[in-house]
């Protein structure tokens, strides 16, 4: 039989990882979101016309007088059509993130197998990288399948709920038929969450077994955490809930310490002012990386910790 899960062990571990490895979750993570970042800029600038940009930005394009003259417009920013443009972005973004999983995979298995990550920066493109990355594809295709099954239940239920498109200007006499959209969308979200929170409680694990195991734990997580679903579930919105209020306090914080910094500095004049708002900023910028490294390892070993105490 598995061994029990307490809520407090699950968010001990998790919390006490982020805390205690955040050095190390900083090599896993801080090369790969480099390449992705820089080569996703690379490709933008690759895909703009800036001449056509620059001219739009001076009004020296003809006032759009309809869709097509939109859309048009929409084109000419890029070098090509805004389908292609959107498509290549699409492929450069999932090429340029496979370092990323690799990261996220040398995380799960230090939590999940004790596998320390060499190296000053870790960047990996093995098995367990491609295991990873498809777990989260197939996680990625069942929240499109399961928001497309919530729009066909709200659809079912309220055929007409798109048929405003047809005529938007009678929105201005008569909006209900917005509201009625409005209502429809927000049914098919709560259809999506349901089968969201039961699918993903019950394949907390996926991807931290698929990168632990030699090959993608689909059904054998789904049947592993039978008996565990409200513990999981339970910890998962413990989860959300801390780290929201750790947010919500950073935030906070930060805020204190820009208003006393600037109130601080006024009296010193107007170049110290430029000084300070400048030190205030660099100091929030690495504080709020920093944060957002510490959140990161803590939702990484959270189904990690799930996967080691369940197999291992």
């Amino acid at each position: 039989m598995s061994e029990k899960m307490p809520v407090t062990d699950l968010l001990n571990e998790s919390f006490t990882f982020g805390l205690r490895r955040f050095f190390t979750v900083l090599r896993c993570l801080f090369v790969p979101y480099l390449i992705l970042i820089v080569g996703l800029c690379i490709v933008a600038v690759g895909l703009l016309d800036f001449d056509a940009i620059s001219r739009l930005e001076n009004n020296d394009m003809p006032e759009p007088e309809s869709f097509e003259d939109v859309m048009g417009i929409i084109n000419s920013v890029f070098r090509g059509t805004w389908q292609s443009a959107l498509a290549v972005f699409f492929v450069a973004a999932t090429v340029l993130s496979l370092p990323l999983y690799g990261g996220i995979a040398s995380i799960f298995r230090l939590v999940g197998l004790g596998e320390e990550p060499g190296g000053w920066f870790n960047l990996r493109l093995d098995g367990p990288m491609w295991r990873t990355f498809f777990s989260w594809l197939i996680i990625g295709i069942l929240q499109n399948l399961f928001f497309g099954i919530g729009l066909a239940v709200a659809y079912g239920m309220n055929p007409d709920m798109f048929a405003f498109f047809a005529d938007l200007e009678a929105l201005e006499d008569d909006p209900t038929p917005l509201f009625g959209l409005l209502g429809s969308l927000f049914f098919a979200w709560f259809i999506f969450l349901l089968l969201s929170m039961f699918v993903f409680t019950k394949l907390a694990p996926f991807p931290a077994a698929s990168a632990c195991e030699n090959r993608l734990m689909l059904v054998n997580s789904w049947s592993r955490t039978s008996g565990h679903f409200w513990t999981i579930l339970g910890g998962y919105i413990m989860l959300v809930l801390a780290l929201t209020f750790a947010n919500m306090a950073f935030q906070i914080l930060t805020s204190v310490l820009q208003g006393v910094f600037t109130a601080v500095s006024a009296m010193g004049g107007e170049a110290m002012v430029g000084i300070m708002v400048a030190f205030v900023t660099l100091v929030i910028l690495v504080a709020s990386l920093a944060f957002t490294v510490f959140t990161t390892g803590v939702q990484m070993a959270f189904p990690a910790v799930i996967y080691r105490r369940l197999w291992r």
